[in-house]
């Protein structure tokens, strides 16, 4: 009762809303195309990738984009470039911003970002790293 099971063709919309009812989120293996991007907002939220479920933002969006705020967990997922070019594909906290989170940091272990794997893909920047104390591991 405490995840949201996300399976391939669940929008970004019900995905958010999942969000803001206090559920983590666990991405089932499977390819993700978005139009708009995830939110994460709600501090120590967990955000669990299996099998290299992989999230693909359409239309330029950003696929991932997690507020300033402390102890959101990331893990197991792989943001393929779309088609059309994004600013970026993750971003974590608001740029100008320096709250300080080290007492409780948000995570990124095993996020992986690619630019024309699978099909040609655009981006400007792959991760984008705002939030003072984020911790990056194995990206």
């Amino acid at each position: 009762d405490q995840f949201y099971v996300v399976k391939p063709g669940t929008s970004a919309d019900t995905i958010n809303q999942a969000v803001e009812q206090g559920l983590h989120l666990l991405f089932t293996p499977g390819v993700y195309h978005v139009d708009k991007p995830i939110e994460i907002n709600r501090p120590d939220t967990v955000v669990l990738g299996l099998g290299y479920a992989t999230i693909v933002p359409d239309g330029g969006a950003t696929a991932l984009r997690v507020g300033d705020v402390d102890g959101v967990k990331v893990a197991g997922l792989l943001v393929d470039a779309g088609t059309t070019k994004s600013d970026a594909l993750v971003e974590v906290g608001t740029k100008g911003t320096h709250t300080d989170h080290a007492a409780n940091p948000t995570s990124l272990q095993d996020v992986f970002i690619r630019v024309g794997g699978a099909g040609p893909g655009k981006t400007d920047n792959g991760m984008v790293i705002n939030s003072d104390d984020t911790i990056i591991d194995h990206t």
